[in-house]
């Protein structure tokens, strides 16, 4: 759910119901995350049970009466496993106690769900619940994913955040509330907040924070500060695969809060791409903008676009095919090896599986790459098995 700390509802109680309409930038983030989710689950499914958890949860329901992210999150849970061969564990953090009980009212009003495992909410702060979850599953050995949707950005450190990816298949999906941490770079009375969010202390938060307000796009810089710092604080002999999506009022000055999400595996990282292009029409949605993709998706009308109509409103396919010749020149791969390629680093992120395949069969198309199937030379449309051959720039 969307909560501020520090921004127009600092002074009203959690709880309040002022602070619980649902904003057309909170039902985007959850379109991102209830896609994300249905493709999430049936690919793990081969581990047999997997664990949610929704870490700020809060009271379930909006004022409008529209499902918040734990309703969401059970609902998908319970369609894909109760069609499937395994369990999914459900964990709930809520600190406000008034939230915490709506949310167990809610929960018990909706009934049991076959094959899920709703553990009560725990009604206790991100930094105080977090490890002991985190604990039983690293016994139980199971995969898991963290929607970590927090009160401002006090309370979200990195060293948590590393502590949930160390785990075994792990994957989180954080709101950066870069609106509000903008607004409060200046006050040293923040600088405890800042220095648990980056992982930085002394003159090196100092420093790396001057840079954000001597950057002529201060929210785009503190996205790219977290991301760098979650790269970089990752285990020696593990790797992350991060991506972000900025979610807008009015434009690209205007930015709320990115959700970034992070993950052990390409797969993860290219299916949350899709997930966020399709649920807002482009990478970052200008809620009230004139974009015709975000227009319609407002309205409801998306649907009206074409899926190939969707994709070129907002896809520059000429600088991605010459980004691909470059990226793999004089190179014979796998097709599906491209495109895992592709999630290393941050080349590719304005581009999901489905530009890339297209912008691919655009150069074999041209002439300029030779693709392979059973060794034979293909004309056909990609498949993962199929081999490209990009020959020297």
């Amino acid at each position: 759910m969307f909560h501020t700390a520090f921004g127009g509802h600092a002074m009203l109680s959690d709880d309040d119901p002022q602070k619980w309409g649902n904003a057309p930038h909170t039902r985007a983030k959850h379109e991102i995350l209830v896609r994300y989710m249905k493709a999430w689950l049936p690919i793990l499914r081969i581990h047999r049970r997997l664990v949610i958890v929704d870490a700020f949860a809060g009271r379930g329901r909006y004022t409008t009466e529209e499902p918040g992210s734990p309703l969401l999150l059970r609902d998908i849970a319970g369609r894909v496993a109760g069609n499937r061969d395994f369990d999914v564990d459900l964990y709930y953090i809520e600190r406000n106690p008034a939230n915490a009980k709506m949310l167990a009212a809610e929960i018990a009003a909706s009934g049991p769900l076959e094959r899920v495992v709703e553990h009560d909410p725990i009604c206790d702060t991100f930094e105080g619940a977090a490890p002991g979850i985190v604990d039983a599953i690293r016994r139980a050995g199971r995969p898991s994913f963290w929607f970590i949707d927090p009160f401002g950005y006090a309370g979200l450190p990195l060293s948590l955040v590393n502590r949930i990816l160390s785990l075994p298949r792990a994957e989180v999906l954080v709101t950066l509330m870069v609106q509000d941490i903008n607004r409060f770079l200046e006050n040293a009375n923040h600088q405890t907040a800042d220095a648990q969010l980056f992982g930085l202390e002394g003159d090196e938060l100092l420093a790396r924070l001057d840079e954000v307000k001597q950057s002529p796009d201060r929210v785009g810089a503190l996205r790219d500060l977290y991301v760098e710092r979650l790269e970089a604080t990752t285990a020696p002999g593990h790797r992350r695969f991060v991506t972000s999506v900025g979610v807008a009022r009015r434009g690209p000055t205007d930015i709320i809060y990115f959700l970034v999400h992070s993950t052990g595996h390409p797969k993860g990282k290219r299916e949350m791409k899709e997930a966020m292009f399709e649920a807002l029409g482009g990478f970052t949605a200008f809620l009230g903008a004139s974009h015709p993709a975000v227009m319609a998706s407002e309205s409801g009308q998306l649907d009206l676009f074409t899926p190939e109509v969707r994709m070129n409103l907002t896809v520059d396919y000429t600088s991605l095919r010459a980004l691909l010749r470059t990226r793999f020149s004089g190179r014979r791969s796998e097709y599906e090896r491209v495109q895992n390629e592709t999630a290393v680093g941050h080349e590719f992120d304005g581009y999901t599986d489905n530009h890339i395949k297209k912008a691919l069969e655009d150069l074999a198309h041209q002439g300029r790459i030779r693709l392979f199937r059973n060794n034979l030379p293909s004309k056909n449309k990609l498949r993962p098995s199929d081999v490209i051959e990009f020959p020297p720039a």
